[in-house]
This record gives C-alpha cells, structure tokens and sequence, in this order.
C-alpha cells in the first residue's frame, strides 16, 4: 500500500513540475516550443567554427536568445509597430555594453501566425514582407554586413501570442544570412554563413 501512495506521490509533483514550467513568463530561459510550431527544433551541426556570442542581455525592456552557428548568444529586444507592421530589432552588447550583433525582423501584422522570410538588401530595398537583416557592429561602425540566404527554406519567424492590450508579443524565429560586402570580411570570426536558429524573443512593443 506504501508502495503505491510513494507512486502515486512522484506522479502528482512530476505532473505539477510539468505544467508549472509551461507557463512561460517574462524571464523564462527556456518557454515550451508548441508541438504545432513551425520553428523545428535544430541540432548543432557546425562544432568547430570558432564566433562570437554575446551572455549580455538586459530583460527588463525585452530580451531573446538564439544559437548562433555553435553558441548561445543573447539579444535584447526592441520591437515597434510601424504603421500597422512589428519591426523586431535584437540587439547584442559586449561586456562594456557596445552594440555588436543587430538582427532586424520587419513586417509582420500584429497577428499570431508562422511566416517565412525575404529577402533584404543593405539599402533597405524590398518587395516581398517580412524581411529579415543581419550585421556585425562596434558600435556605431559596420563591421559586416550579411543578408538572408534565400537557397533555403526554413528562413521563418513564428508569431506565438500577442496581447495587444499590454503589447507584449512572444515569437520564435530561425534564419541563415551570407556575407554581403565586396571585400574581405573585416572580422575573423564572421563567417561566410551564419545561423541562428531555436530562436526567442519575448518584449513590449510600442506604437510609433
């Protein structure tokens, strides 16, 4: 009888443990991925590369993360609704807190839904929404530019809720960008390819 009631125990608190970590607030480091998600869950394919990622992230006016190429990197999140369209800027910081990585989403409506990616050029020319833009900075200085890699098809950014009441929207996202510049990339640890993938991001948006 002790036998089954010590059963019957770890059932219940494993069941607890379980949902109480669905509820994905906004600190949460590792929120449940939807089993109807369109963002497939990536392995690590690339271990030998050598990059930079970043750990500093402030949460307070948003954040989100991503593996990039190897390595977990850490974005704070700026998200804007311009004339009926999100804009998600995820910003990197170094440790003396100078902007390095800049990953810009645009043009989504404010709805739930799953969306793939166009294309994007450096002069910010396109004809087909969402878009999506990557750079390496110091600052405010360019480092490298890249841009998203159409020869693929999993270039996607996956709405997941938005309460427009509050303006809180939660999203997941994966896209691979190709060097962009007609010269040598200026930092060694730039790639000719770079992924992020199992990506989130989670923030406030304003309207502008």
């Amino acid at each position: 009888m002790n036998g089954k009631v010590y059963i019957l125990s770890i059932f219940i608190i494993g069941y607890t443990l379980n949902f109480s970590c669905r509820d994905s607030g906004p600190d949460d480091s590792d929120p449940v991925t939807p089993r109807d998600s369109c963002i497939v869950y990536e392995y690590i394919l690339d271990s030998i590369s050598i990059i930079n990622a970043y750990n500093k992230h402030d949460s307070t006016p948003g954040f989100g993360y991503a593996t990039k190429v190897n390595r977990i990197t850490n974005f704070t999140s700026k998200i804007f609704l311009i004339e009926d369209l999100l804009q998600i800027v995820l910003i990197s910081r170094d440790r003396d807190s100078f902007l390095t990585d800049e990953l810009i989403l645009y043009g989504f409506k404010e709805q739930v839904g799953c969306y793939s990616l166009k294309l994007i050029d450096t002069k910010w020319n396109y004809r087909d929404l969402p878009v999506a833009y990557f750079s390496n900075n110091d600052e405010d200085v360019v480092i490298d530019n890249y841009l998203l890699d159409t020869s693929r098809t999993d270039n996607k950014v996956e709405i997941v809720s938005i309460d427009t009441v509050n303006r809180i929207i939660e999203g997941r996202f994966a896209c691979t960008f190709v060097f962009a510049n007609d010269r040598p990339k200026r930092s060694r640890f730039n790639l000719d390819t770079m992924r992020f993938f199992n990506g989130y991001f989670k923030g406030k948006y304003t309207v502008e």
